[in-house]
């Protein structure tokens, strides 16, 4: 029931989990990421951007939004929403 853009494009793609309300254009992921809900009984689950890259390793979960041109780093966390034009990093994450 994920709304996929154009140019979805998953690097290597080993053990990924993709549970996400939408993904925008040329949306790119690394190895061993997951992207859904909080828990098996929450509904909320994350919308995506176009020009996003995820790196390996990386969480987003719940009811979030990623914005336009934002790069997650590899082994990151993502719990809030993120705007546009952003770098993320860390767990805590951190915008920059």
């Amino acid at each position: 029931s994920c709304r996929l853009g154009k140019h979805i494009h998953f690097v290597h793609n080993d053990s990924c989990h993709l549970n996400a309300k939408s993904i925008g254009d040329d949306f790119v992921c690394y190895p061993h990421v997951i992207i859904g809900s909080r828990s098996l009984a929450s509904k909320g689950k994350p919308t995506i951007g176009s020009n996003v890259v995820v790196g390996s390793g990386a969480v987003i979960v719940g009811d979030v939004t990623i914005g336009d041109n934002v790069k997650i780093g590899a082994n990151s966390v993502v719990t809030q929403d993120i705007p546009a034009d952003s770098v993320v990093y860390g767990n805590p994450m951190k915008v920059k």
